[in-house]
Formats: structure tokens, sequence, C-alpha cells
């Protein structure tokens, strides 16, 4: 039977041989003296007499004594060797003997637990007892921390500022030092909060509200960028060093608002160096600094994002009033490009293609690419700029810059509110290139049709492919056509090919009434028996203006070969026969109005190709005589007389504005009539938003014309108004 060890004997031996040892260990190895250690058989013994003084039977166990004593010893250490350790230290000496003191608690801790872990595996968890290493750390929270925290937090907060400061610190000892307020809360951070988190935002606070005010006076905008993406740099550092990770997002924040946000109106507007004068300068470097940092609190970006608006907007505002002033658009659309060019790449590269910026750039650009210039709307420029480089002859570009460019000029496009303005001009340019067939790239002329669909769908480059289509399917009357005139023993006397046109597709022309001359009349009505045999209700209209003839002019030099209109071949061929004719006899042979004809005879009389020549040379009056200059030469064998339908005229340019007029009056009631039609009653606000929707994506609906297709379509009972509320309409089946 084991002798019964009593409550007296036990501790004393636990006391001396354990307790006592640990604190001379402790002690000695902090010191720098010979340190002791616990053999295995020390450990053993200790720890059996512990055991053996739980299970021995009542009233002989000593359970519930040994777990206060195990408290008192704590108790008595904190007391007598650490608190007057820690008395009268301050500043950086107080945070060093903290930090010795709690590692010296640590390695009590870890030992005490060792010899008293019997008690911990049954004891504690019968009795519901707080665990014995939670025993160990709350003694030291009660007895030690809570007496020198008022000390200690400042002491720290001394050593971060000085860190701050860029002076020498000891960070390991700092980092150990905040760790003892984690570990005080025992798995939570509230007594780090409390304790220490709160006061040190505080003082961050403090330190970089003072730093921004020193840099606003003293710095430049790029400089105080810097000097702030400098700090933040140290600050994630900090972190790392030696502040918990759970402070982050309080500290960035903090310092966010001391040196960005609550001064980012004095920052962005600096004078001479602020955000305006960077996007003057092409400063991307500070740009992109200055977007990384406001990028840190996004709502910021607001700010900035409106300034780099109004800038753009200045931009192209300022080249609007130069070619209002000029009155010239020559370059207009070019220096438009580049401007675009420029400030996308800017949104891409400097601002990471931000939404903010994105919007911003938007905006600029649609109250830019909206105004009237002196004379034409950007529609319409934007679509004679497409015309030049898809044309032979126009701007010159390799096929990757062109592509570019192309690209350019649809992201214009994008941000204009009137998309069917563009879609007209640009209708009749395409139409004007297929016939005449000055189009110098069918793929390009494809690329830039897929380009527009993109970003505006099938419905809105339905008649650009289907007029592609048409020129695509120009053979498939050829050879029919040479069986018919084999067939019927015609002959033409010349080379003659027609290309039959969709209505739909292509703009609406006037009919030419001109008085063709014999030979291509004959042609013409060849064609027409042809083509009768061929379709059933179908009338051709025949476009003179647009047809393209190649005949041979037979100078003294030496005959060149002449590429000319329908209309100018008609005029040339009656000097064949005729030596010299006035304009007046040329009208009358021709059927031309006087004003046609004089446009058609200055392209022949004047320019580089002078195939003609008039008497007197001043003045177009029909009495004026006209005759063939046989000393013409020119270089090249085969030369292009320039075609005077190529040119948009003013009366073009206002009945292609009439034509969108119309066109929109019928887009208006047809949404109107589906919406109604799918939905049966509504109410007037609600029509109006749904129609203004959907009519968004080509032009900008006026709600005015909305109201009256409304009205209109009353007036032809498409619609009624209900009897006991007038905002209601009624769709009539």
């Amino acid at each position: 039977m084991n002798k019964i060890i009593t409550l007296d004997e036990g501790w004393k031996k636990i006391n001396t041989n354990g307790i006592l040892k640990l604190h001379r260990i402790i002690k000695n190895a902090r010191c720098g003296g010979e340190v002791e250690k616990f053999s295995h058989k020390e450990y053993a013994d200790l720890y059996t007499t512990i055991y053996n003084m739980c299970i021995q039977k009542l009233p002989h166990c000593y359970t519930p004594q040994l777990y206060v004593k195990y408290e008192t010893s704590i108790n008595d250490y904190l007391s007598t060797v650490v608190l007057p350790a820690l008395e009268g230290n301050s500043n950086e000496y107080l945070v060093k003997e903290v930090v010795v003191r709690w590692e010296d608690h640590k390695i009590m801790k870890k030992w005490l637990h060792n010899f008293f872990c019997y008690l911990d595996r049954f004891y504690v968890k019968r009795h519901s007892k707080t665990p014995l290493k939670d025993v160990c750390i709350n003694r030291f929270h009660v007895m030690v921390f809570e007496k020198i925290k008022t000390r200690l937090t400042p002491a720290i907060l001394e050593l971060i500022e000085k860190d701050r400061n860029r002076e020498e610190i000891d960070r390991g000892m700092l980092r150990d030092a905040i760790q003892i307020y984690v570990e005080m809360g025992m798995g939570e951070t509230k007594v780090y909060v409390a304790e220490f988190e709160n006061h040190f935002i505080k003082t961050t606070s403090t330190f970089y509200g003072r730093a921004a005010a020193t840099w606003l006076a003293a710095d430049s905008c790029p400089e105080y960028l810097r000097k702030t993406e400098s700090r933040l740099e140290e600050e994630r550092k900090r972190l790392e060093n030696y502040l918990h990770s759970s402070s982050e997002e309080k500290l960035m924040q903090t310092i966010y608002q001391e040196l960005l946000i609550q001064h980012q109106k004095a920052i962005l507007g600096k004078e001479n160096t602020g955000c305006k004068s960077m996007l003057e300068a092409q400063s991307e470097d500070d740009l992109s600094r200055m977007y990384s940092l406001y990028n840190l609190v996004p709502s910021s970006l607001v700010s900035m994002a409106y300034i780099v608006q109004k800038h753009i907007s200045d931009v192209g505002n300022n080249l609007i009033n130069r070619v209002n002033n000029e009155r010239n658009h020559q370059k207009y659309v070019i220096n438009l490009i580049k401007i675009h060019e420029k400030y996308y790449n800017l949104v891409l590269n400097c601002f990471d293609g931000n939404t903010v910026f994105q919007k911003a750039l938007k905006d600029a650009f649609e109250q830019i690419v909206n105004q009237r210039t002196y004379q034409s709307s950007t529609a319409e420029l934007l679509a004679q700029y497409s015309d030049r480089l898809l044309k032979k002859g126009g701007v010159r570009m390799d096929g990757k810059e062109l592509q570019t460019t192309l690209d350019n000029i649809v992201r214009l496009f994008t941000y204009l509110t009137d998309k069917d303005m563009f879609s007209e001009f640009y209708r009749k340019m395409l139409s004007k290139r297929l016939l005449l067939q000055k189009s110098a790239s069918n793929d390009a002329e494809k690329s830039m049709i897929g380009k527009l669909k993109l970003r505006c769908g099938a419905q809105y480059t339905s008649k650009l492919e289907g007029m592609i289509n048409d020129m695509r399917s120009a053979d498939d009357h050829v050879e029919p056509f040479n069986n018919f005139i084999q067939k019927n023993h015609a002959t033409l006397g010349l080379d003659f090919q027609v290309q039959t046109l969709t209505t739909g597709f292509w703009p609406t022309y006037k009919t030419d009434e001109i008085k063709l001359p014999v030979q291509m009349q004959k042609c013409v009505d060849c064609f027409k028996m042809y083509y009768n045999t061929k379709t059933n209700n179908r009338r051709l209209r025949w476009i003179h203006k647009l047809g393209v003839v190649t005949m041979t002019g037979r100078f003294i030099k030496r005959p060149i070969d002449l590429v000319v209109s329908t209309i100018q071949a008609s005029i040339l061929i009656l000097f064949n026969e005729n030596e010299e004719l006035s304009i007046a006899e040329l009208i009358k042979y021709t059927n031309l109005a006087p004003n046609t004809m004089k446009r058609q005879l200055r392209s022949l009389v004047s320019g580089k190709f002078k195939i003609l020549m008039k008497n007197p040379s001043s003045g177009y009056k029909t009495s004026h005589k006209m005759r063939v200059n046989k000393k013409f030469t020119h270089q090249q064998r085969k030369i292009h007389i320039p075609n005077v339908v190529m040119s948009t005229t003013a009366k073009e340019r206002g009945a292609s504005q009439e034509t969108v007029k119309e066109d929109r009056r019928h887009a208006i009631e047809a949404n109107v009539v589906r919406i109604m039609k799918a939905r049966k009653t509504m109410e007037h606000a609600q029509l109006m938003t749904e129609v203004s929707q959907h009519l968004f994506q080509f032009f900008r609906p006026d709600p005015r014309q909305i109201k009256k297709r409304i009205e209109d379509l009353i007036a032809r009972e498409y619609l009624e108004r209900d009897e006991d509320k007038s905002n209601v309409y009624h769709y009539l089946a």
C-alpha cells in the first residue's frame, strides 16, 4: 500500500524542487549565470508527486488545494519579483523590461503546466474550472498588465513615432511588446483594440495630419503624392514588422483620410502642379501614381474623374472653336481622333481602364462630338473622313494603320446621339464608292461595316450589307444578257454591263432625264427587253450619273483612255460630230438642266484634266463655246476624270437631313405601335420612356416628336385615349 502524502509535505516538495528551482532557472538565464535544468528524474518525480496527491482517497485527495496553490504561487512570484522589477522604469526601458518579464512568465507557464497537467486533464474538465495556462495568463493580466498599461502604451507609441521619424529602434522588441496586448486577450483582440489600437490610430491621425499640413504648404502635387506613396509603403512594412494584422484596415483608412481624402480638393487643384497641370503636361507617371493612391478609396475617384472629364471637354471645345474661327474642317476629324486616342490610352494606361474614368471619357466626348461646327455635324464629318480613307486616291495608309484608324472612327461614332445621321451620309458615300468603282478595298469596306455592326447590331448595318451583297451579285446578269444579245442577233457596238440594285438598300436617287447618245441608248433599250423577260412587275429606274464609261480620246500627241461618268461621256461623244458647240446646244442635245451642265463642264474644263476648252475662258454663259482640247496629253495612258457626283453638295446634305427626319418619324411610330400591340394599355409617361429607350441606340428622340407621333396614331385610329383617364392609351387591333 502506497504511503499517504500530506498536503504540507507534498507542497513543500513541489515548491522547493519545482517552483523555486524554476524561479532560479529563469533568473540565471536572464542574468547570464549558470543555467540549471530539470532532469528527467526530477520532472518525473514532481509529476508523480502531484499525480499521487490527486488520486489519494478522501480526505487525502488534494486536487482542489493544489489548483489554488498553483494560482497562489503565480501571484507570489508576480508580486515579489515582477512588479518590483517594473517599478521606476519608463519609456523604452519599461517596454524592454515588460517584454523580458512576459517571456519569463511564458517559460513559467510552460513548466508549471507540465508539472500540474494532471489537474488540467481531469479536475479542470470535470469541475469546469479555468485551464491552468489561462490562469497563468490571467494572473499576469490582472496583477501586472492592468497596473502598467497606462505607462506601457504611451511608451510603445513613442517608439512608433521615433520609427516614423526614421530614428533607430528595436523593432523586434516592439513586436513582442505589442504581441502582449494580443495575448492578454487570450484568443481575442478586445484588449489589443481597447488598450493599444485605439490609442495608436489616434496618434497616427495626429502624426499624418501634421505631415499633410507641412507637405501641402511646401511641396508640389507630384512631390506630395510621392511622399504619401512612400509613407504608405512604410506603414505596410510596419504592419509586417510589429503590428497585428487586424489593424491594417483601420490604419490604412486613417492614413488615407489624413493624407488623401481630407485634402483631396487642395491636392488635385494645386496651382501649376495639380491634376489639370499633369494632364496638360501629359505626366503619365504622376497621373498613374495619383490614380493608384486614390483608387485605394474608390469613392474618391469621382472628383479626379471630373477634372479629367472637364480637361478633355476643354481640349475638344478648343478644337471646335478653332475650326469655327478658321472656318476649315480639313483636319477636324484627324485632330479629333488624335485627341480621343490620346485620352483613350490615358484611361487605359494611367487609370487602369477604371469604369469611372471610362465614363468621364464617354461623357466628355459625347459633349464634344454632338456639337455642330460652323457648317456640319460631326456625324457627317466622320462619314466624310471614312469616305476619304476607303476610296481610291484618298488618304493612303497601310492595312494595320487603316484598321486602327477605322477603330478610332467607330469609337467616336459610338458617342454620337445621331447615329442615324452618320448612317445616312455613310450609306450615300458608300453607294458612290461602290457604283463608281472608287472603293479602294472590298475587305476594308466589309471590315468597317463589321465594326459598326458590332457596336449597333445587325439592324443598323442591314442596308450597308445589302449594298455589298448587291455588288457581289453584279455578274449575275452578264452571261444571261450576252446570251440574250446573241439569240436576238443584236449588235451593241460597245461593252455594256448593268448593275441592278435593290431599291430598299440604296439611297434614293433622282432619276436622270438625260438624253443619251444613240449608241448608249441602244444598250439601255436592249437591256430593258432582256430584263422584262427575267422579271415580272419590276420597273427599271436608271441612275446615269452613277454610271462609269471608259472611252478613248484621240488627241494630237497620243490617244488616252478616259474614265468618266455616263453624263460626262454623253457630253464628250457630241464632239465626235461637232467641232464646236455652245453650252446652250449641249443642254439641248443632252436635255440636262443648265446648272447640272455647268457642273459637269467644270470637271472637263478646269482642274488637272482640261479635256475641253471654253471660249471665253471666264464664266459659264449658255452662249459660250466649247471645243475639244486636241493638244491635251498626260503621262498616264489611262486617267480618271473627277466625277462631280462624288462630292456632297449643300442640297444633298439637306436632302440627307430630311431623309433622316422622315426615317425618325417612321421609327417612332413603328416603336409606339409595336410596344402598344404587346402591352395593349399604357400610361403616357411609361410609353414615352419605353419608346425613348428603344430608339436611343440610333438617335436621341425629341419628346415633342414622340408626342406628336402618338397624336397622329390616335387620329389614324391605331390608338385611342381612355375615356376616364386622358393619360392612358389603348391599342386598337
